[in-house]
């Protein structure tokens, strides 16, 4: 049972941080470069792939939360999930737990996120979806850890977490559609397909350097409040699994920091040149490289969130 509900944690996870950031890719990398320099196929074929991805997103986001609730029921109510089902327990978990009622609200933003990307292709749609979508993916802090922190630091913690939760999904959810605009760049070997990988990748670094920002301090915080100590970090299963999760976070920070300082600036070089060419194959490469870390990252928050946190395991 723990692994199945660590399983749909991580796919929950994953999945809301890559809708979340392709939606505001779209918006705000996207939109601004192809409007600055159109290019109707790689805009094109970029939008299409960013729907199917949203749309997929969407899907298995509704499907990893009917599992994780009715895992979640069993694990409350200490009863084989067949049983839990026929005494209709999960019906007294939504409607008597705060677990549930935040498993209610954030269906309500499942269903209006569906209707703000049906809506017509306007501008409201291009920033509507990803606002929507952002409170779709804050709203898992108060599914963990945060949501039971007691006393002033209470608010704290659910900001911190909330702000954490969203940056990961800027930053690494956006990496998706950042790789699918490269690769329809490299195909279009001229200044234009060159102009908009070069213009994508700095916006999307600036981009990264905020919610890399971001994700430190939010880190930090909830660290301060789950942690607590250095004996706590090194001696709980709960604090080496952060250490696990810092490690991954710094290989993923590497990776990108090459991608800015040295392989972005090459884009520059006339387009077609070995090192423009060289650079754009590296890049793609790296960023597969830091999808897959990414993807590390929110299989260890999946088990965390399983785990309780490491101060209330070790004495003061």
């Amino acid at each position: 049972m723990d692994e199945a509900l660590i399983a749909v944690r991580a796919v929950q996870l994953a999945s809301t941080a890559i809708t979340v950031g392709v939606l505001t890719f779209a918006a705000v990398i996207a939109d601004p470069v192809f409007r600055a320099a159109p290019e109707p196929g790689i805009a094109n074929v970029l939008s299409t792939w960013n729907c199917r991805i949203a749309w997929t997103g969407l899907a298995l986001i509704a499907l990893s939360g009917i599992a994780w609730l009715l895992l979640q029921t069993s694990a409350m109510t200490g009863r084989p999930l067949g049983e839990a089902l026929a005494d209709n327990l999960v019906w007294v978990v939504l409607s008597q737990t705060h677990f549930g009622t935040v498993s209610i609200i954030r269906g309500a933003i499942l269903v209006l996120l569906v209707v703000s990307l049906v809506l017509p292709w306007t501008r409201f749609r291009w920033f509507g979806a990803p606002t929507v979508a952002a409170c779709l993916v804050a709203a898992i802090a108060w599914t963990g850890h945060a949501a039971g922190t007691v006393g002033p630091t209470g608010p704290i913690h659910l900001a911190a977490d909330a702000l954490h939760l969203l940056s990961a999904g800027a930053w690494t959810g956006g990496l998706v559609p950042l790789l699918l605009l490269l690769r329809e760049a490299s195909r279009h070997n001229d200044s234009n397909g060159a102009s908009i990988a070069l213009h994508a990748t700095r916006r999307f670094s600036t981009l990264g350097i905020i919610s890399v920002g971001a994700l430190l301090a939010t880190g930090l915080v909830n660290s301060w409040i789950l942690i607590g100590s250095l004996r706590g970090l090194v001696d709980t299963g709960y604090g080496q699994l952060v250490l696990l999760k810092v490690a991954l976070f710094a290989a993923m920070l590497s990776v990108a920091a090459v991608n800015r300082i040295r392989l972005t600036p090459c884009l520059g070089d006339p387009p077609g040149s070995l090192p423009q060419v060289d650079a754009l194959r590296k890049l793609k490469r790296n960023i597969i490289i830091e999808i897959v870390i990414g993807l590390g990252i929110f299989a260890v928050v999946g088990v965390l969130g399983t785990l309780h946190p490491a101060i209330h395991l070790v004495p003061a």
